[in-house]
């Protein structure tokens, strides 16, 4: 399985940085998980870095850190969840995506997690709780997605999605 969960690469005042920057981004309406014209009406709030937010955010010290990216990021994008929040299995093809929590704090009852699935998203193959500084890496031809917080949780989830393409890691590159 191509997944890892990394903890600890962020200290609390990097990721107090990040948690204060991501959500004082400027959100739009638009992310979909699906290109399925029956669902276009599942859109999300998202917010899309330039390079330079990305180097700002300081999400680059935490990418630095793991040692296997080595290439430019071709997309880096924070998205809010809110409670009742629909999203559906997706991909990123040809991608392998760095997936981090931005909260700073969470409760394991608060849901928000992200789960992994077969290639016929018949079965969950992984879940990962919402752990805040967490990072997930994974390849993003891997069937994913999140189940939003509930009710009793904060009223925004934020997560960062940094993506490379597969084609620009080095020849030895393994997840």
């Amino acid at each position: 399985m191509s997944i890892q969960i990394l903890d600890n690469y962020f200290s609390y005042n990097e990721r107090n940085f990040i948690y204060n920057y991501c959500r004082n981004s400027k959100f739009k309406i638009g992310w979909e998980d699906s290109d399925d014209i029956e669902k276009q009406n599942l859109k999300s709030l998202n917010s899309t870095f330039t390079y330079d937010e990305y180097l700002d955010s300081g999400l680059k010290i935490g990418v630095d850190k793991i040692s296997k990216l080595k290439a430019e990021p071709v997309k880096i994008v924070v998205n809010l969840t809110k409670p009742g929040d629909v999203h559906i299995p997706h991909t990123h093809n040809g991608q392998v995506v760095m997936l981090y929590y931005v909260n700073l704090e969470w409760q394991s009852q608060w849901a928000g997690e992200t789960l992994f699935y077969d290639n016929e998203c018949k079965e969950v193959i992984k879940t990962s709780i919402y752990q805040p500084g967490r990072i997930i890496l994974f390849d993003g031809d891997i069937p994913h997605t999140i189940r939003p917080q509930t009710h009793n949780g904060p009223q925004f989830r934020f997560t960062a999605s940094v993506f490379f393409d597969k084609s620009t890691l080095d020849s030895d590159f393994k997840l």
